[in-house]
């Protein structure tokens, strides 16, 4: 230490500071002055010799107490602040969206020493005389500025710039997209798109007419007329043109999946998109497995003993029927075998079969004769009419009560996939019969979130297939934008953009 520009030396942070933060911020507290009170406060990249103060080498910024001057890369420095010595607390910043470095005294806000900041940065700090006693403050302790506010401040003028850079695209005029699409029209169509494709068709007619009256034709399909009346049934007006019509079909299956009503479900399918029932097997499977689990599930509805989607026996899918003598079947799901107790016939209440093992349970009842063997084809007009067992076909589940409709229906459902050796296939259908061993079904078994996620499943199965079997895309083109938007912010976050940062899509935009 001493008073010659020799004497002065530096001391540099181990490590940079990631840009990912999107504003750095660290303080210093003066303990102690020392002879002169040359002392200097910035951030300088990894070249920079640490025998000066900070700002005096090239590629190093500083601020210093002695004069209140700043320093950028050379020894003649201008006017910035106020001096500061010993008790003061000096504050140092970068924020990484403009590469600007700022100040504070004490948590008052200085303003902007630097702009155009390049390279990795450290901080830093330099002293010179005797008696020069500093200490750092990286976030251990609370800071002296309100460094919360400051960042919620520059986020909001980042937001404000690029609305603006968005008004200014938009009101250019000129076609961003293949179609001659302007920046609004795209930005139109982006939105119509996502509420046709969820299904909000109110929105989407009052949107079109509204917004976008070009978009209306758009919604016609082309060479089609718009549909008239009412269909009373499901309460889908059909004056909408056919997209949105399809849009409120779309909406009102997915609806009564969510609810448990699995077989208006069904029948709707069966209505407006049979030829799509008969070649989506997957889709098929998770109907049916779900319409079983509302069958054997009590909270389902408000049904008694757990019988929660109707009287099977009235809305249950039927298949393509051929001729085959009537015989029980054991084949279909593999599981261990399970030891159970004889009980005598009509001995078994509801609450005692959840002791059997389920696909024990479907696999030793016997299977209607007229089910196609391997066959998962729907019959069009039968389709919620199941066949009609004999008057001994089901006299092992007499004892069930009103599981019998149920064990009637898992038998259904296991005689279609027999054989079907695919393990998913398998899997599911192990899974589904699962809820016949638990008094409260599904609920008690997967816990009540996970019962709505699997209808939400479902439905959103549902909604894709019909999506594609209208070449439409299965995911709004609205969230593909969104998608690709969050990879290439990764992306750029991984290699450092420090205005990324500043942007939030999932609670900027999403909440």
């Amino acid at each position: 230490p001493g008073e010659a520009d020799s004497d002065a030396s530096a001391i540099r942070a181990n490590r940079p500071i990631p840009p990912q933060c999107g504003v750095y911020y660290f303080e210093v507290f003066i303990k102690s002055k020392g002879l002169k009170g040359y002392i200097g406060v910035g951030v300088c990249t990894a070249s920079v010799v640490l025998d000066r103060l900070p700002g005096w080498e090239p590629q190093s910024w500083g601020y210093h107490g002695d004069d209140g001057n700043s320093f950028g890369g050379c020894g003649n420095g201008r006017s910035f602040g106020p001096v500061f010595t010993t008790g003061d607390t000096i504050g140092c910043g970068v924020n990484f969206r403009d590469m600007s470095l700022f100040y504070t005294k004490n948590g008052v806000y200085l303003g902007v020493a630097f702009r155009d900041l390049k390279g990795p940065l450290y901080p830093t700090v330099g002293m010179r005389t005797v008696g020069e006693v500093i200490e750092a403050n990286f976030g251990q302790r609370e800071f002296a500025f309100n460094i919360e506010e400051y960042v919620k401040e520059k986020k909001l003028e980042a937001w404000e710039a690029l609305e603006h850079d968005v008004q200014l695209a938009g009101a250019g005029g000129k076609g961003i997209s293949p179609s001659g699409a302007t920046f609004s029209q795209a930005m139109g169509q982006l939105v119509l798109s996502y509420m046709i494709h969820h299904g909000y068709a109110e929105s989407a007619k009052q949107f079109s007419s509204d917004l976008m009256p070009r978009s209306r034709q758009q919604l016609q399909r082309s060479g089609a007329e718009s549909s008239t009346g009412n269909d009373s049934a499901t309460g889908v007006d059909l004056d909408y043109p056919p997209l949105v019509v399809d849009t409120q079909r779309r909406k009102v299956i997915q609806k009564l999946i969510l609810a448990g009503e699995i077989d208006q479900a069904f029948e709707m399918m069966e209505n407006h998109y049979y030829q799509l029932l008969q070649d989506n097997e997957e889709m098929l499977l998770q109907l049916r497995c779900r319409k079983f689990i509302e069958m054997v599930t009590p909270t389902s509805s408000n049904t008694p003993n757990g019988i929660s989607n109707g009287n099977s026996t009235d809305k249950s899918m039927m298949m393509d029927a051929k001729e085959a003598s009537p015989a029980k079947h054991h084949s279909g799901v593999d599981s261990p075998d399970v030891e159970m107790d004889e009980a005598p016939e009509g001995s078994i209440s509801t609450k005692d079969s959840t002791a059997l093992s389920s696909n024990s349970a479907i696999q030793s009842m016997d299977v209607d004769p007229q089910v196609e063997h391997g066959s998962v084809r729907v019959k069009k007009s039968s389709e919620r009419h199941p066949p009609t067992s004999s008057a001994h076909s089901y006299k092992d589940l007499d004892g069930l009560g009103p599981l019998k409709n149920a064990i009637q229906y898992g038998q259904f459902i296991q005689e279609q996939y027999k054989d079907t050796h695919r393990p998913h296939v398998q899997e599911m259908l192990i899974n589904t019969f699962a809820v016949l061993a638990y008094p409260g079904g599904e609920n008690q078994l997967l816990g009540s979130a996970a019962a709505l996620a699997s209808r939400e499943t479902v439905a959103n199965t549902v909604n894709k297939a019909i999506l594609a079997s209208q070449n439409l895309p299965t995911t709004a083109p609205l969230e593909t934008v969104l998608r690709h938007t969050k990879a290439v912010m990764t992306e750029l976050t991984r290699q450092g953009a420090g205005k990324v940062a500043f942007f939030d899509l999932e609670k900027d935009c999403l909440v």
